[in-house]
């Protein structure tokens, strides 16, 4: 019989961390990284563990014992603190204690690391709420501590159950901080994407600038080298040939001019006449 017991807790467990490895994948893959969702999945068989023995007796929704384990509140409705139920919260305190706390570090080390970082997208809201997370966490671990010195079997069942609300609590706010950072690193990763289109279309914008003006630059330099010289004034190139006999000419007329100046005419009656002309 214990055998059997044991081996159906077994498969139970197992099934119920496969199924709770899904569904971290699913809600906090961009997020959690597959080493913290095993450290996960192992923190949460204790917790299975704990509520396997202390709600034997609870009825499961049909079909749904493998698909989604209820958290500890939503089995903890009618939890009443009698000795029975006192005595198996002192045999599964070590689980839940286990199990709420290694669950509780994975997500406050993504919440303390995105706080350090002042000034991030939904900053002042996520460290309100990291403020109540610490709260129930310290106020669970006090809870815890208290149980471990009452005498009374039932004052101190009370004390467990009250810490274990406590730590569900506190993980229920870890994965709503999670899904706060979620949503700003998401803005952030949008806000990236677009400073880098506009980045490139001023880029854009100015490799084409440069390109015309250097297309122009050119053009100019190529029409500079093609435009026919233009003269402001013509100048007449006179040929050897006609430029030697205009000064033949000239000289001629000097000489017959010289010549119709000197010479002189005899007359019977006067005697020698110089040319008047």
């Amino acid at each position: 019989m214990n055998l059997l017991k044991s081996v159906v807790l077994f498969l139970f467990t197992y099934f119920t961390c496969v199924v709770n490895a899904q569904e971290f994948r699913e809600e906090a893959s961009k997020l959690l990284s597959d080493a913290d969702i095993i450290k996960i999945t192992k923190a949460d068989s204790y917790i299975n563990q704990g509520n396997e023995i202390l709600f034997a007796n609870f009825t499961y929704p049909k079909d749904s014992l493998f698909q989604k384990m209820p958290n500890y509140i939503q089995l903890s409705t009618n939890l009443y603190a009698s000795k029975r139920v006192s005595r198996l919260l002192f045999e599964t305190k070590d689980y839940y204690k286990t199990g709420f706390e290694n669950k509780i570090d994975i997500f406050k080390s993504y919440i303390n690391n995105y706080l350090k970082e002042e000034g991030g997208n939904f900053y002042e809201e996520l460290l309100t709420l990291n403020d109540s997370i610490d709260q129930y966490l310290s106020k669970a671990k006090k809870v815890r501590g208290k149980s471990k010195v009452t005498a009374s079997l039932k004052k101190g069942g009370e004390q467990i159950h009250q810490s274990n609300l406590d730590y569900q609590q506190t993980v229920l706010l870890c994965k709503r901080a999670l899904k706060i950072i979620e949503r700003g690193e998401i803005a952030q990763r949008k806000k990236k994407s677009r400073e880098v289109l506009e980045l490139s279309n001023r880029k854009l914008a100015t490799d084409t600038v440069v390109k015309k003006e250097t297309l122009k630059a050119l053009t100019k330099i190529q029409e500079d080298k093609v435009a026919p010289v233009v003269l402001k004034q013509p100048i007449t190139i006179e040929a050897p040939v006609e430029k030697l006999i205009s000064t033949e000419k000239k000289e001629i007329e000097i000489v017959e001019k010289q010549k119709n100046k000197d010479e002189v005419f005899y007359s019977p009656f006067t005697g020698p006449l110089r040319n008047a002309s």
